[in-house]
């Protein structure tokens, strides 16, 4: 979209979500080179770039069929690229405990950015509704040799052009460019230069590269050149009502400023741009969300450059707000940019993390293979109804009855003094338990009228729900003796949806009175093989309409296994 030349966007290979890949391998730390905290805090170079995604093998199959990139081969056995073992020092690295995730690269042989999709399951997230002109928006960009033909490809798969009219425009330099949706619906750009560079490989894509929208075009670049210690380039301080630029991103009034910026030792020029004349809202995500994106940096002085953010008043989202070690032998920590932007800084470090190998490894082989450990089948789902009524809709005749349950094996129950006004409402398009109007702490569970419930090892319970104001959730299961109980793990979407997955290991129970909803003693070691209801409690009470406290559950699946009753 920017008006530069074609720039060789070079981003290093393998990531630091691997952490064994290319570039890992080649930046391995000796004794010689070792980095320290005596040099300069300064990115010296930029990596991966990471679109997350709700579905890999979906993004990889884009890019592969689309644009012919490179990418893993499936399984030979058939079915999905698996997800890689926990790493539980990467999941502090992301602040995404208990995840499951897998990342793997599209690629052209000559081109060194590969785009490499990441899918985090287990953890709340929410899919983020981009638009091009909200800080927070990252879009990818190809360079291609031929463009026309490029985009009938996009157009015979079915994928939307954005930019005016369905077709291509030249920018000010001869660049010839145009914006699609991709799988993902996230924004494509495809540019061809006006003269193609010797070096170009022979594939069609002929780079890779990114701009990110942001929402202080003079904050961001003082926070790249000063903390990250990239060089700034071609910065426009006044806004413009640039035709081309208007026709491509399909903003008839908007005007814009843009710049670019380059770490040291980088080949890849990093371009922001900035909107003005239309509307729009930052975006506010968290790196599983699907429409995040983040780069890798590499950095020198890593705990130095995290400092430095921190002063300047950058959030890191690592857990404990440091770079963490990471196996192996690296140092990482991911910053949030002022527009919300993922960038992970990691650095070589001496036998910081040392590769974890399992106590297993070096056994004797087993005389048979165990099969895998899998996720139990769904056991039931349950995506509630409207209660009858006459009239308007109101906080009394949408109260919760029972008729609201749309499955018949199931049956919902109620917990706390003022359980009674839970209403079933209409959000989103979709039916929820709404706990705005109570006065107390409450609990909503379900039973499966036919079996107990084994929540036991991979036992998932996948949840829709959304905490308003500064309201969680916990898990609640009812034992086969009675006993109710709530969990430590705590559940807070923000004023967003979220569909929230639950494992009921790792945690701390508490009895938790059935009448008053408020925590007890501690219950260690509780058997969750035989588990008669499960759900989950708010422990305060609602706040009422607007933005006050409250929950809202709406669709619910568990996947468990049965113990018949």
């Amino acid at each position: 979209m920017l008006r530069y030349r074609c720039v060789r966007g070079i981003v290093a290979a393998g990531a630091l979500l691997a952490l064994g890949g290319p570039l890992a391998q080649a930046q391995a730390p000796s004794s010689a080179t070792q980095p320290g905290a005596s040099q300069k805090p300064l990115v010296i170079d930029t990596g991966a770039l990471t679109p997350f995604v709700e579905n890999m093998d979906r993004s990889l199959a884009f890019y592969h069929d689309v644009f012919d990139m490179e990418v893993p081969p499936l399984p030979a056995t058939g079915g999905p690229r698996p997800y890689n073992n926990p790493n539980p020092r990467l999941f502090a690295f992301f602040d995404i405990p208990g995840a499951k995730e897998r990342h793997q690269s599209a690629r052209v042989k000559g081109v060194r950015t590969g785009i490499e999709p990441m899918e985090i399951q287990q953890v709340p997230f929410k899919t983020v509704n981009l638009r091009i002109q909200d800080p927070g928006n990252v879009t990818i960009v190809l360079w291609v040799r031929d463009i026309d033909t490029t985009l009938a490809r996009v157009k015979k798969a079915g994928y939307p052009v954005v930019s005016t009219g369905g077709t291509t425009h030249t920018l000010g330099d001869g660049t010839r460019a145009v914006i699609v949706r991709d799988v993902d619906n996230r924004f494509l750009e495809l540019r061809q230069p006006a003269t193609l560079p010797a070096s170009a490989p022979a594939h069609n894509v002929i780079d890779v590269s990114a701009m990110v929208t942001v929402a202080d075009l003079p904050r961001t670049t003082q926070v790249y050149r000063d903390v990250f210690g990239f060089t700034i380039d071609g910065e426009k301080k006044s806004f413009l009502p640039d035709k081309p630029t208007r026709l491509l991103a399909n903003l008839p009034q908007g005007e814009f400023r843009w710049a670019r910026a380059k770490a040291r030792d980088s080949q890849l020029w990093l371009e922001f741009v900035e909107y003005k004349g239309v509307d729009r809202t930052p975006l506010s995500m968290k790196i599983q969300d699907r429409g995040a994106t983040r780069l890798q940096f590499r950095a020198q002085n890593i705990d130095g450059v995290v400092d430095l953010a921190k002063r300047a008043g950058l959030t890191i989202a690592t857990v404990g707000g440091a770079a963490t070690p990471i196996p192996p032998n690296f140092k990482g920590a991911l910053i949030v940019d002022p527009s919300n932007f993922f960038v992970s800084l990691f650095e070589p470090c001496d036998n910081c993390a040392p590769r974890e190998v399992p106590a297993s490894a070096s056994a004797a082989p087993a005389a048979s293979t165990p099969p895998p450990v899998t996720r139990p089948a769904l056991l039931f789902k349950e995506d509630w109804r409207e209660p009858p009524y006459t009239g308007e809709r109101t906080d009394e005749n949408q109260r919760f009855v029972p008729s609201v349950v749309t499955n018949p094996n199931l049956e919902a129950r109620l917990y706390g003094t003022d359980a009674k006004v839970i209403r079933a409402a209409r959000h989103e398009g979709r039916i929820d338990l709404w706990t705005g109007m109570t006065t107390s702490p409450v609990a909503i569970t379900l039973r499966d009228k036919r079996n107990y419930l084994d929540l036991t090892g991979l036992a998932r319970l996948r949840w829709m729900v959304r905490t308003n104001a500064i309201h969680t959730l916990h898990p609640v299961v009812k034992l086969a003796d009675g006993k109710l109980l709530v969990g430590s793990r705590a559940i807070s979407t923000g004023d967003e949806f979220y569909q929230v997955e639950v494992s009921f290991v790792g945690m701390r129970w508490y009895t938790l009175d059935p009448v008053k909803v408020v925590v007890m003693a501690e219950v260690e070691r509780p058997d969750l093989s035989k588990v008669d209801e499960v759900g989950l409690a708010t422990l305060a009470p609602g706040g009422g309409h607007g933005t006050a406290g409250s929950a809202n559950l709406s669709g619910v699946e568990l996947f468990a296994a049965a113990v018949p009753r």
